[in-house]
């Protein structure tokens, strides 16, 4: 692991990170809520420090159950955020639990780093 590397730890179903290796899944999502900006965000405006103000610069997910009996490294290639609309859920619907109105981290996910999952 390279010391710049910035690691963002996620839990995830086993199912998912199969879906992961099979490169049948290339992105994660999570829904835009206190907990996950606190986690995915940066707060540096010093007028507003509520207001996030940037995208912290994650290079790796470390993917891994509540239980921590596998884990799933991969390159994270960028992280946007989206208010979900209909052309977002005609495009990515299928693949996120989202409604019109819901504020949205897309992680496009890269090439996998490591794993013990069989």
């Amino acid at each position: 692991m390279d010391k710049k590397d910035k690691i963002l730890d996620l839990p995830m179903r086993k199912c998912f990170a199969l879906q992961i290796l099979k490169g049948e899944k290339v992105r994660e999502y999570r829904l835009f809520t206190d907990h996950w900006a606190t986690r995915m965000g940066e707060f540096n405006d010093p007028e507003d420090p509520d207001v996030m103000t940037d995208i912290k610069p994650f290079t790796r997910a470390h993917f891994h159950p509540y239980n921590k009996s596998w884990w799933l490294d991969v390159e994270i290639t960028a992280i946007d955020i989206f208010t979900v609309n209909q052309a977002f859920l005609d495009d990515l619907g299928s693949e996120v639990n989202a409604r019109i109105g819901d504020g949205i981290f897309v992680i496009s996910l890269g090439k996998v780093l490591g794993t013990n999952l069989e």
